[in-house]
């Protein structure tokens, strides 16, 4: 994607008076029991305050709800994924992945690689599973990131075991539904899912 914080992107967040006006319009239109919050973008953890604090006023008027999101996770840290886990009642986290760290390095031009990179972004899967949030990595893949697949898969189990909170499922990037390889793709990723669920 080119919309999160790479090199020339200007990251623009909601206002604290649109944030708050959020909260109202759920007020007003919500029924009984709980509801879901959905966070997605662009990269939702470039808004990680607006997220507080519609969070906080929610959780101040009383309103039931839990969150899901769906991130790059290269901006969480251990502290954000306590505030996830209990000012954003955070149950659930899709992390995108493009393969293995070299696939992902090179596809990736964050504006500070040195913080926004493969190591981040797995540290992160890590401080989501310590917080007892559910995690389920979603891998890209298409032509050029197939022989790496099952070195990020080897290196998904050396950290993270068999983590019931961590499940993973390959998308097919959207470029390769043009292609007429697209069926062979996905037969060859077959043998990726099967070799993850040995691990």
């Amino acid at each position: 994607c080119i919309y999160c914080y790479e090199n020339g992107m200007e990251i623009r967040t909601m206002t604290h008076e649109t944030a708050d006006q959020v909260v109202e319009f759920i007020k007003r239109t919500r029924r009984n029991g709980e509801i879901t919050l959905m966070w997605f973008g662009g990269e939702p953890l470039a808004a990680a305050g607006t997220i507080s604090r519609i969070c906080r006023r929610l959780n101040d008027e009383g309103i039931p709800f839990h969150s899901k999101i769906i991130t790059n996770a290269t901006l969480l840290t251990p502290e954000l994924a306590f505030e996830a886990k209990n000012n954003w009642h955070l149950e659930y986290a899709q992390v995108s992945v493009d393969g293995d760290r070299a696939a992902y390095m090179d596809r990736k031009q964050y504006i500070n690689p040195n913080t926004h990179n493969y190591e981040a972004m797995m540290n992160a899967v890590g401080f989501l599973l310590d917080e007892g949030i559910e995690v389920c990595l979603r891998c890209n893949y298409d032509r050029e990131n197939m022989d790496g697949l099952r070195e990020f898969l080897d290196d998904v189990h050396s950290r993270f075991g068999s983590s019931e909170k961590l499940s993973l499922y390959f998308g097919l990037l959207f470029q390769e539904l043009e292609n007429e390889s697209c069926i062979e793709l996905h037969k060859e990723i077959g043998e990726y899912k099967d070799y993850a669920s040995l691990l």
